[in-house]
């Protein structure tokens, strides 16, 4: 297994895009004593149900129907698996099921055989809805928290967004003890999926194995998922602005992101902080991006981040701070900047940074890229990338291991432009 966090940062810094799919970590994360979970038909859920093997629990289900007018029939199967064979051992049936109408069930250990290793009987459960359903939500009796549900497959083609089924993007709401979820089937419903807090402060999420196409909002959409380690590449709307704000924040074990086709974002500000063992991050487009700050933050394994289109930036401030693995950062507008305070401060592995020289900086800006290690060709290749300045701004590059051969030639190539150079 990978559940040593030095074991896993070492595989993600062997190289290239060497990252375990969401399939992959299924295979090697989902205990093997697990049972398998059947195949769910089309507006239907299947969800693995750890009891503890005395008393009984009860867990509340909700269907969301697509004509939230209508009524439902809702059937519930209780059963146990016997190889990869579903066998039933009950059945409730609610005729005429509402939209968001909560049914609470009981779940009794003494109905279901398998054990794991730690006591717990394991349950599967089977939902069925007999007409277009856009979520089947689950809830405990007290808090999210305490919904034991450790792996979900979901077949809902009219599905419109992720809070139908897995909360409201609070810690208590949100299914921590999750670690496996797929959501299935061919989407039939025309409008965007809101992705937006879709799984936050799900801190047991390993892997999410598919999602939904035509996504139109990735809002905190893994906030807090700070055990999550794959998710598949997304599809989303081709011709939506996405908020992404704070997207895959605190994600610690993110290995990649990735996005089918180049994706429009709105904001990139705190987007991947703390995304410590993220590899690489593709097909963003931030033409539209105002806010960078903290965007790369401690994204210690990232070497490379995608050509960033900074003409609409105003402010980066911390925006790849301590991405130590960081290598080159090219080539950055900063015409209506205001702030790029510790922009790669700890980035100790750059070898490249340029700006964009080509327009006049007219924002009050001073630029502090401190402690780096740059050689010194790429220092003056950073220099005479400068765009002229109209009032006098401070560069700041002092703690780079190869300020000391810097000649005044060198220097004076930032100096004549209107920059005060700091070594």
């Amino acid at each position: 297994g990978l559940d040593d966090y030095a074991a896993l940062v070492d595989k993600i810094k062997a190289g290239g895009d060497n990252v375990l799919s969401p399939q992959e970590v299924y295979a090697t994360q989902r205990p093997a004593e697990w049972v398998p979970l059947p195949t769910p038909g089309e507006n239907e859920m299947v969800f693995l149900y750890l009891i503890p093997s005395t008393g009984t629990s009860t867990i509340q289900i909700a269907p969301y129907l697509y004509d939230a007018s209508n009524t439902a029939q809702m059937t519930i199967l209780l059963g146990n698996m016997v190889g990869d064979t579903f066998v039933q051992v009950d059945s409730i049936v609610y005729p005429s099921a509402s939209s968001g109408g909560i049914t609470s069930i009981s779940l009794s250990p003494d109905d279901f055989s398998s054990v794991t290793s730690d006591g717990q009987k394991q349950a599967v459960i089977w939902v069925k809805v007999d007409a277009p359903c856009t979520g089947i939500n689950l809830f405990p009796r007290t808090s999210r928290a305490t919904l034991n549900v450790v792996d979900i497959r979901l077949n809902l083609p009219y599905i419109k967004q992720t809070l139908d089924f897995t909360g409201y993007g609070s810690a208590d709401s949100a299914m921590q003890k999750l670690q496996f979820i797929s959501i299935e089937g061919e989407r039939k419903a025309s409008t965007p999926f809101n992705l937006g807090q879709g799984f936050m402060h799900c801190t047991g999420l390993k892997a999410i194995l598919s999602l939904p196409e035509n996504i139109g909002n990735l809002y905190r959409a893994f906030y807090n998922c700070t055990s999550l380690i794959a998710i598949p590449e997304l599809q989303c709307s081709a011709s939506a602005v996405l908020d992404f704000l704070e997207a895959c924040r605190f994600c610690y074990r993110l290995q990649s992101f990735s996005a089918s086709q180049v994706t429009k974002v709105s904001s990139l500000s705190y987007s991947f902080h703390d995304c410590r063992s993220i590899r690489f991050i593709r097909n963003l487009d931030t033409s539209q991006v105002a806010i960078f700050n903290g965007a790369f933050w401690n994204c210690f394994c990232l070497e490379e981040i995608p050509e960033l289109d900074t003409s609409r930036a105003t402010t980066m401030y911390g925006m790849c701070y301590g991405a130590r693995a960081l290598k080159k950062l090219t080539t950055l507008d900063m015409t209506n900047v205001t702030n790029v305070s510790y922009i790669t401060g700890g980035t100790q592995c750059l070898q490249k940074v340029l700006f964009d020289p080509t327009n006049m900086w007219t924002a009050p800006l001073s630029i502090t890229m401190q402690n780096m290690s740059l050689p010194v060709e790429a220092i003056v290749d950073m220099l005479s990338s400068l765009p002229a300045i109209s009032s006098a701004q401070t560069l700041n590059i002092s703690g780079n291991a190869w300020n000391s051969m810097l000649t005044d030639a060198d220097k004076a190539i930032a100096t004549q432009k209107g920059w005060t150079l700091s070594v």
